[in-house]
């Protein structure tokens, strides 16, 4: 077997599954804080936490499937001389789990903002 080829597989699975950790850790830490950080927030803001959370769990479902098809691709070709870890079958979901991930990390920003600026709503 080619040993870049081998490399490539090796760091591709990694940075998926370091991705999924990640969103997995964050989805977690803004669940368990859930009561203190959303009290008394306006509905905008309790919106971008849970967009936050649906990106997030969707870069959990893409990573499995771009491990899937990594798995797929190594086993398709016996000698691995041939295997092509840009096939559509990985690049597909790769990417949409780097536009997912993104996207929540990029709404649980902008609520970390809003959180700072924007003066809470007291129901009485």
């Amino acid at each position: 077997m080619n040993e870049r080829i081998k490399s490539a597989f090796t760091f591709a699975k990694e940075t998926t599954a370091q991705l999924i950790a990640l969103s997995t850790g964050v989805l977690s830490l803004e669940i368990t804080f859930l009561k203190e950080v959303v009290k008394n927030n306006p509905w905008w803001m309790k919106s971008l936490l849970v967009g936050s959370w649906v990106s997030f769990m969707a870069a959990v479902v893409f990573g499995i499937l771009t491990l899937g098809g990594l798995t797929g691709t190594i086993s398709a070709n016996k000698t691995l001389n041939k295997a092509d870890i840009m096939a559509s079958n990985v690049r597909g979901p790769a990417l949409a789990q780097w536009v997912a991930f993104l996207l929540g990390l990029s709404l649980t920003l902008g609520f970390g903002i809003g959180a700072m600026f924007v003066q809470p709503t007291i129901t009485t």
